[in-house]
């Protein structure tokens, strides 16, 4: 934790033996085998390399970085030092996702050719949010889009789509606030998608 005080108070309550302080310390305790880091955005790629840097298990919040380069070197050392390493898409883990899964993977319904999806809700709207602040790696697609991009690498396949287009608001601030995206595997299907941080979506 960040606070030592509040760690011990928060340990107290739950019944926790072990407390750290510091990054360093709970990296090297040998009882750990996993650790989840929820820090933000930005912080990720740092705090995921030291993780595994130290030869432990991570579960890292959505998204796993904020440049694909950063998350090509993670998976890169994951691989070198053999640990564990997954994006903590939480959804993919529902019992409705799950379901819907083993119904794309039976061929039930037969072949997919399109998917279409709408995740957003009104952002909190004061100066001290990481969501419309660029320098903290803010904006509608890092924070809700991905819920429904993920839809298309669910029912498509891991791969890069050969064909992509995308539109979005942007704020003065220069972060994307609302936006669009149209996804296309050759041979396989395309996509779309709306996401954005100024009115409810119905989260389809």
């Amino acid at each position: 934790a960040s606070d030592a005080t509040r760690a011990q108070h928060f340990a107290m309550r739950f019944g926790i033996d072990t407390v750290h302080d510091t990054y360093a310390a709970l990296m090297i305790d040998p009882d750990v085998d996993i650790i989840y880091v929820g820090s933000r955005h930005t912080s990720h790629y740092e705090h995921v390399k030291q993780v595994l840097s130290a030869g432990k298990a991570c579960l890292v919040e959505k998204p796993m970085c904020v440049a694909a380069q950063q998350a090509e070197e993670l998976i890169t050392l994951a691989k070198e030092k053999q640990v564990f390493f997954m994006e903590g898409m939480w959804t993919r883990f529902f019992p409705t996702i799950q379901k819907v899964r083993d119904t794309l993977a039976s061929g039930e319904m037969g072949e997919v050719r399109a998917v279409q999806g709408d995740c957003g809700f009104p952002g909190e709207i004061d100066n001290g949010s990481w969501r419309w602040d660029s320098a903290q790696a803010g904006g509608a697609m890092l924070d809700m889009g991905c819920y429904a991009l993920q839809f298309g690498t669910m029912a498509f396949g891991p791969t890069v789509p050969d064909q992509i287009g995308c539109s979005a608001f942007m704020t003065t601030g220069g972060v994307d606030a609302d936006g669009s995206c149209s996804l296309t595997w050759n041979g396989k299907g395309t996509a779309s998608f709306f996401f954005g941080m100024h009115a409810h979506h119905p989260e389809t």
